[in-house]
Order: C-alpha cells, then sequence, then structure tokens
C-alpha cells in the first residue's frame, strides 16, 4: 500500500520538469473535483416566483398579479 511518504519520496527523485507536470496533473484531478461544489454553493440571482411570473407574460401572454 503507498502512503503519502512513500510518493513524496517518489516525487523527490523526480526532475524539475516532471515536478511540474506532476503537479499540474494533481492540480487537474483536484479541480475536477471541486467544480461541482462550486456550482451547488451559487445563490439565485431571480426567485422562482419572478421565473414563474417572466414564463407566463412572456411566453404565455398571461398576466400575473
Amino acid at each position: 500500500m503507498l502512503t503519502t511518504d512513500s510518493v513524496y519520496t517518489i516525487a523527490k527523485a523526480l526532475s524539475k520538469e516532471g515536478l511540474r507536470e506532476l503537479y499540474t496533473k494533481i492540480g487537474k484531478d483536484l479541480n475536477k473535483d471541486e467544480k461541482p461544489n462550486r456550482l451547488s454553493k451559487k445563490p439565485n440571482r431571480i426567485s422562482d416566483k419572478e421565473i414563474s411570473d417572466m414564463v407566463m407574460t412572456r411566453i404565455f401572454k398571461v398576466k400575473t398579479k
């Protein structure tokens, strides 16, 4: 089983270019995991009522209260 210590020892043996490439690959993997969480945390700019009112007035041409 690999541990962080053994991976660190292997990474230290890499050249500077190899370390940069490894860092880039790990960064991309971490960003893939984080992106969905960021999207779900954004608040809605328009409320559900405002959206339904817009649909009724613009698409169905029905006046809302």
